[in-house]
């Protein structure tokens, strides 16, 4: 069977990805926050700007808009510099 699942706090993600990059071991950190030493890793490169959830920050969504609010939004978008949306 394995681990059960722990959802740390915000501050204690931040907590575990400053002491890792202080130089603590990830399996002290894994054992003292009852997570493993690969989610300890994950937590380190979050927190360094690294890792999946950084390199893919595009996000699909979906809403209803009139013709004039998507024309205003392409306008607006333009000058922003993007192409497309």
């Amino acid at each position: 069977m394995g681990r059960a699942r722990k959802n740390l706090t915000l501050e204690a993600r931040i907590e575990v990805a400053r002491r890792f990059d202080a130089g603590e071991s990830a399996k002290d950190l894994a054992a003292a926050f009852g997570i493993s030493p690969r989610h300890v890793n994950r937590l380190a490169k979050e927190e360094a700007g690294e890792g999946i959830a950084v390199r893919d920050p595009s996000e699909t969504v979906a809403f209803r808009a009139s013709r004039s609010e998507l024309d205003a939004f392409d306008v607006e978008w333009r000058e922003r510099g993007f192409a497309n949306r």
